[in-house]
């Protein structure tokens, strides 16, 4: 059934993808609707979905492909093999280890903002950096200012390090652009480990705000 360019294509593809996906015994993830899992005692599947195209994690490679039998007699699908690429994200998967990277991206951001050619920088911020309001230094938050923090947020799925300053004063955001193109080919990696750590941490600027002297 051809659905394309009918208002009600979305909601009935929706529909179809729910009722194909329950009948192979796959749950829909409470707190996230566009994720599927099915957990055995030998075997496990979580299933991403964005729009048409399924991501599978599994554990297990021979289970996996009777799975793939049973979706394809459910839907007309390519099988694009192990996962090299998925929404702008570059996935590189070596034994033992993911890598995932933005590179592509972050450079579409410094072109898209003329700044390919800027110089670049290895720090975040300035040391103090005055973060002053004034009409000088006022952008317009409905087109700029806004499209390069919606970009930016986005590139923090692979860039947990920017993510503190993204949502800043534009002078602020101007150097986090300096700072990926000094970082272009820093990359998110994971590898399998039993004993793996997640480690944050946090600092406060005493009186950081030029305006208001409050700290963040």
């Amino acid at each position: 059934m051809a659905l394309y360019g009918l208002k009600q294509a979305l909601r009935a593809w929706n529909a179809k993808l729910d009722k194909s996906l329950s009948s192979l015994g796959l749950i829909k993830s409470a707190n996230e609707p566009m994720v599927y899992y099915k957990h055995l005692e030998d075997f496990h599947i979580i299933i991403g979905v964005c729009v048409d195209d399924f991501l599978i994690i599994e554990n297990s490679g021979e289970r996996i492909e009777e799975f793939k039998k049973e979706m394809k007699k459910l839907f007309d699908m390519t099988d694009l093999g192990l996962l090299s690429s998925y929404l702008g994200i570059q996935v590189a998967q070596v034994r033992g280890e993911i890598i995932l990277t933005q590179r592509s991206f972050a450079l579409n951001i410094l072109k898209e903002f003329d700044l390919l050619d800027c110089n670049p920088t290895k720090t975040l911020l300035e040391v103090r950096p005055n973060l002053k309001h004034s009409e000088e230094n006022k952008v317009d938050k409905f087109l700029t200012y806004r499209r390069i923090i919606g970009s930016l947020r986005y590139l923090t799925h692979t860039r947990p390090d920017i993510m503190f300053n993204v949502a800043k004063h534009i002078k602020a955001i101007k150097c986090v652009l300096r700072y990926i193109k000094g970082t272009l080919d820093f990359r998110l990696r994971y590898m399998k480990s039993e004993q793996f750590v997640l480690a944050g941490y946090s600092d406060n600027d005493y009186v950081g705000d030029y305006d208001d002297q409050k700290s963040t």
